[in-house]
């Protein structure tokens, strides 16, 4: 076992390497800018349990409401994001997890590019 501060360490210098790559490599940020909303699809996927469970929750109870009071259409908007959602979480199980739900996203983007 390591010293208790040593991943922190490695943590900010990692960042701080990150920061400066940034600030120093010009072929840096077009890499990162040609991949409009990825990153924040990277992190949807990567913390999916987190934000599709809940919402599979709420659109249950809200969709069986919904019906129970005749409501057909918001029934079916309640459905859709229980479908949506259940769909996300059984790819994100699928997949491996949080760092290979990425990963088959990214080389799905990579393959299928231009």
């Amino acid at each position: 076992m390591g010293l208790p501060g040593r991943n922190l360490t490695r943590s900010i210098s990692l960042n701080l390497c990150f920061n400066q790559r940034v600030l120093t490599d010009p072929f840096f940020l077009p890499q990162v800018a040609d991949k409009p909303f990825m990153i924040e699809i990277y992190f949807l996927l990567r913390h999916t349990p987190f934000w599709a469970v809940p919402v599979m929750l709420f659109a249950a109870e809200f969709g069986y409401m919904f019906w129970l009071k005749k409501k057909k259409r918001q029934a079916t908007i309640c459905l859709m994001f229980f479908i949506f959602s259940f769909s996300i979480v059984c790819f994100y199980y699928w997949a491996g997890g949080p760092e290979k739900s990425v990963r088959v996203i990214k080389n799905y983007y990579h393959h299928n590019r231009d």
